[in-house]
């Protein structure tokens, strides 16, 4: 399973769309304008997104511990490994108590090497969805 966090902010959405040559249509709608929310997940090659949580700021280590709690949870028993990225709250001593109370595998992808960690074409994909939903929702 990949392991990541993405957040959404106002500047998630887009204000302005293309509507025709040369014109565009601008979005000036408070109600679409929220807050940051931190979308924590885990994609599964058979399985699309596995398990997630929302929450209203950053992920922090208080945050992340519960996560892997309640993944393992819903996984159940078994063999669960792990491929994420070197986030600080990764690889805290904390977590890596964790990973072994909970006896999950943890791989670490390269640093600096995104591309290699699948569940980012996930999230931009579902970012980009995000903002087109947001977008007709608004001028629909």
């Amino acid at each position: 399973m990949w392991l990541d966090e993405a957040m959404f902010t106002v500047q998630t959405y887009r204000k302005r769309e293309f509507s025709g040559r040369h014109q565009y249509i601008a979005v000036a709608a408070p109600q679409y304008q929220i807050k940051t929310i931190a979308f924590l997940g885990c994609v599964c090659q058979d399985r699309g997104i596995y398990y997630y949580e929302l929450h209203d700021k950053s992920i922090n280590t208080e945050k992340f511990l519960p996560f892997l709690r309640n993944l393992r949870a819903k996984f159940g028993p078994g063999r669960l490994a792990l491929y994420q990225d070197n986030l600080r709250v990764h690889t805290t001593n904390l977590a890596k108590q964790l990973y072994e109370e909970l006896d999950i595998e943890v791989q670490f992808a390269p640093i600096y090497s995104p591309t290699l960690n699948a569940i980012e074409l996930t999230f931009s994909l579902l970012k980009n969805s995000v903002k087109r939903m947001r977008l007709n929702d608004m001028t629909n």
